[in-house]
């Protein structure tokens, strides 16, 4: 993902806006959001394809270790 997609994403004002642009990225994708009103810090969102979809094991590893370096990035020292 670019980093004006990224940048991009972080300026919408509404969940809703966002969901409908994470229609663009490609399986494997993971990125964060605010959590709203949530008791959290932030709120991954993962791309994934549905199970038994060619190349879907891999897709699924790759949101797991990419939620990973995302969390190591913003200095988390934990998810759930």
């Amino acid at each position: 993902m670019t980093t004006a997609k990224f940048n991009l994403l972080h300026q919408k004002k509404s969940s809703t806006e966002l969901l409908i642009s994470l229609l663009s990225f490609e399986y494997g994708t993971t990125i964060y959001t605010t959590a709203g009103d949530l008791d959290v810090g932030y709120l991954f969102h993962a791309i994934v394809p549905e199970w038994g979809e060619d190349k879907a094991e891999d897709q699924y590893m790759d949101c797991v270790r990419n939620s990973l370096i995302l969390a190591e990035k913003l200095g988390l020292t934990s998810i759930s």
